[in-house]
């Protein structure tokens, strides 16, 4: 009788051996090759033939027009215009828009923060605070 209750012992860790299993990792990184999910409203890239109008805290409108070749045409408030090139980073919910103009004037830095992937808020070191809409082709 007292080999039986051994055998049951025995039989009963051996079971709780097979339920502990390893360590679980639950940190969701895909084995370190992807960064964990942030927000993702902004787009990955701003395509060409979209628009993006700025309307500044003081209502003036400012519209930036993105062509090929990471080109832009921006048209302000005193109906003066701009061509160049951009730089766009974009990161979560949020992105960097800089203007780098033909023209050497000097570059415009915007933090895009979107609230959908098609408006949201602005600050920029030239053309104040506001609102902006991003439409895309198509759209």
């Amino acid at each position: 009788m007292k080999q039986l209750k051994l055998l049951v012992c025995v039989l009963a860790l051996a079971s709780l051996a097979l339920f502990t299993g390893c360590g679980g990792d639950d940190n969701n990184n895909n084995g370190g090759n992807n960064p964990p999910p942030t927000g993702t409203n902004a787009p990955a890239t701003l395509t060409a033939g979209s628009t993006i109008t700025a309307t500044a805290d003081d209502s003036s409108v400012t519209t930036i027009e993105i062509q090929a070749n990471n080109a832009y045409h921006a048209i302000f408030a005193d109906n003066t215009t701009e061509d160049g090139t951009f730089t766009y980073t974009p990161s979560g919910d949020t992105a960097t828009l800089i203007l780098h103009p033909t023209n050497n004037s000097g570059d415009t830095t915007a933090t895009l923060t979107f609230t959908s992937p098609t408006d949201g808020s602005y600050t920029s070191d030239t053309v104040g605070n506001g609102t902006f809409t991003l439409t895309s082709p198509g759209a």
